[in-house]
């Protein structure tokens, strides 16, 4: 398969005018009224990024090209909407999709010429904008200065995240290359493919639920007991939107969800289910660089930082004389303290253990989650409450990326249950729905975005920096996985009289996966240096490029996976492989640290030893080889045992092994290799 590719790519070296005008043609396609919405036009223009990149393809010539295409593109489009005008809308797809102007128009409407600019990089609108432009007769002159400035900028922007990717390939080898460069494009149209499906499936179910909605609202109003509902909720600036109805129905839905979870956590019942699962795997992410990223990033929802913000955007608030946003704001500060709160105490939810210091409180719901939720959420409703849709999007997204990463780092921290975020998630969104339900109903004075951001920006940052002066270094060590180390004596565990040793490693998600198969005594140079004498080579550190390099050679010991086995959630200290005598057969050896010392002072290492299959042998069997099939029916401890010189060891038979794990990678016979230096001749 990576054969028959080589032919084009050498091809492309020699002919690169045709992959330029192929580049510029894809533009003009892509940017081309309706043609354009059927053409996954950021994933090839990536795709193309990415040849550039590996110097496949010339940047200079396909960029030109690519921008050309994309300004015809849109003066063709632009021609056909001045041509037709107001026939447009009789033409397929437009007649039967009505929307897909609908949307253009009133985006042009809002934003004018500078819409233009703007459309150019939002996919939907590329193709529909110039047309839309054409109809509303724009300026011809003003129109083209506008779309060759965007399309100057367009081009170079969306081949650049293939072409740094494309670049990055150099690091690899060539056969590594072509391979990495088809998988790459292939990966990109399963991944443009898989997001249309979901964009299709998101709309066709939010037109059945907004239809739904708007329905029963125009039932309850033509009632005549349950209109009051319609003059109670009702929202003065639009009386006749059903936004208000959806609210009330999205409010008794998460007030729902948190009621059940809430009873669910307390009963420790079935919902509770992944709480441990969960904070295994998060266990595993653990760095020491993104540990100092996720402190700083929680410190965001700390009690007197997230108080600090409340009472800037009160003060704020008050003293503009915005008394409706201002009761709204001061009930929000005071319900989410109090509701947090008590529901703790009533739950009494206990916190994860395992940090070098858990907090006291109680877990279920998580403060930080149910703060970042009804601050951020609620400030965005303000900031965008009668605002243009766009700046209503824009509030949105920012608002929840800080609320996501907060719930993120509570997880990764590991300071919480998967169920407390959730929960905090929960009753902060229920407490954002009802007092936005209750802000709309009256008309207040109209806000000013840029000042209430400022203010809340100002007052954020006060409150942070503060906090993080007196507890950033304290907060880091709390946060710290703990892992109490043990000292046992080295006659009884030779003796395998030491119970307390585990018998074998868990999966990510805490679950008994892999036996351990080997247990040795000693330091690592001295074990490193006797395995080097008899063939076997140390692991390099997994990097993606290291990762990359061995998945795409045909050096099967190169080929690791680039997520580490891992022991008690840490990587292993030492791997080394050894290529059978087969050649085909590799022996891969991985120790961990397993906290435990003799009373000699040698440290415990944990370790496994099996064997390693390529990726493309598991895809592709090859025909059976009766010397690697013999290799693989002996068990891995054994081919071990043979290199251990200078080296006292033993094989211990065990017997009480948890079923369901794995045994297959390596071959396990029931017994377990015990290893320890040779005792000095006195």
């Amino acid at each position: 398969m990576v054969g028959s590719l080589k032919p084009y790519l050498f091809w492309l070296h020699l002919h690169p005018h045709w992959a330029a005008f192929a580049a510029g043609l894809i533009a003009f396609a892509e940017s081309l009224a309706v043609v354009g919405l059927l053409i996954p036009g950021t994933v090839v223009m990536t795709a193309i990024g990415v040849l550039i990149g590996s110097s496949v393809l010339p940047f200079l010539s396909i960029t030109l090209w690519a921008i050309v295409g994309a300004i015809a593109g849109d003066v063709v489009s632009y021609w056909i909407g001045y041509r037709y005008h107001e026939q447009i809308h009789q033409m397929w797809p437009f007649k039967r999709y009505p929307h897909l102007l609908d949307k253009g128009e009133r985006f042009f409407n809002e934003h004018g010429g500078k819409g233009i600019f703007i459309g150019r990089f939002i996919g939907p609108m590329r193709p529909v904008l110039p047309l839309i432009a054409g109809m509303m007769s724009m300026r011809p002159l003003r129109f083209i200065l506008v779309d060759t400035l965007s399309g100057i900028l367009w081009a170079p922007a969306y081949l650049l995240p293939g072409i740094l990717v494309g670049a990055a390939s150099q690091e690899l080898a060539p056969e590594a290359t072509t391979r990495l460069l088809m998988l790459l494009v292939i990966a990109l149209f399963l991944f443009w493919g898989v997001s249309w499906l979901l964009k299709r499936i998101y709309h066709l179910f939010e037109s059945s639920i907004q239809h739904m909605v708007a329905n029963v609202w125009t039932w309850v109003r033509c009632h005549p007991r349950l209109n009051r509902i319609d003059v109670f909720l009702r929202d003065p600036r639009r009386p006749e939107n059903h936004g208000q109805f959806g609210l009330v129905l999205l409010f008794v839905l998460v007030v729902s969800c948190f009621l059940i979870l809430m009873c669910s956590v307390a009963r420790h019942g079935v919902l509770t289910d992944w709480n441990v699962p969960v904070n295994y795997f998060m266990r595993t992410l653990r760095t020491t660089s993104l540990d100092q990223i996720m402190v700083l990033i929680t410190f965001l929802a700390e009690a007197p930082v997230a108080m600090a913000m409340w009472l800037g955007v009160l003060v704020w608030l008050l003293l503009k004389r915005n008394w409706w946003a201002a009761f709204h704001w001061g009930v929000l500060g005071g319900a989410v303290l109090t509701s947090t709160n008590v529901i703790k105490k009533l739950v009494h939810y206990p916190r994860p253990t395992g940090l070098y210091a858990v907090p006291s409180d109680y877990s279920f719901p998580s403060g930080h989650s149910t703060f970042a939720t009804a601050f951020f959420g609620f400030l965005a409703v303000l900031l965008s409450y009668n605002r243009a849709r766009v700046w209503q999007m824009l509030a949105a997204i920012i608002s929840g990326l800080f609320i996501v990463a907060v719930l993120f780092s509570r997880l990764y921290l590991c300071v919480h249950w998967l169920t407390d975020v959730i929960g905090g998630f929960l009753l902060g969104s229920s407490w954002v729905c009802l007092l936005t339900i209750s802000y709309r109903r009256r008309v207040s004075n109209p806000l000013a975005p840029i000042g209430i951001l400022l203010v809340a920006i100002i007052s954020l940052f006060i409150g942070w920096s503060g906090y993080f002066q007196g507890h950033y270094i304290k907060a880091l060590n709390n946060y710290t996985p703990y892992w109490p180390r043990y000292t046992i004596n080295a006659k009884l565990w030779w003796d395998q009289a030491a119970q307390q040793i585990p018998r074998y490693r868990t999966s990510r998600f805490g679950e008994p996966l892999q036996v351990i198969n080997v247990q040795w005594t000693g330091t690592l140079d001295q074990i490193e240096q006797v395995l080097t004498k008899q063939g076997w080579h140390k692991q390099q550190r997994r990097t993606l490029v290291v990762f990359l390099s061995g998945l795409l050679s045909k050096d099967t010991s190169k080929q690791m996976p680039i997520l580490s086995q891992l022991y008690e959630d840490r990587r292993p200290v030492l791997v080394m492989t050894k290529i059978a005598d087969d050649s085909k057969t590799v022996v891969v050896l991985r120790l961990w640290d397993a906290h435990f010392k003799t009373d000699t002072g040698l440290s415990l290492w944990l370790g496994t030893v099996g064997f390693h299959k390529a990726w493309h042998n598991m895809l592709i069997p090859n025909a059976k080889d009766e010397t690697e099939e013999a290799y693989l029916a002996t068990p891995a401890t054994q081919l071990l045992a043979k290199d251990l010189q200078g080296f006292d060891w033993k094989q211990i038979h065990y017997v009480q092994i948890p079923m369901g794990i794995q045994q297959t990678e390596i071959n396990w016979d029931g017994y377990v290799l015990f290893i320890r230096p040779l005792k000095k001749a006195h």
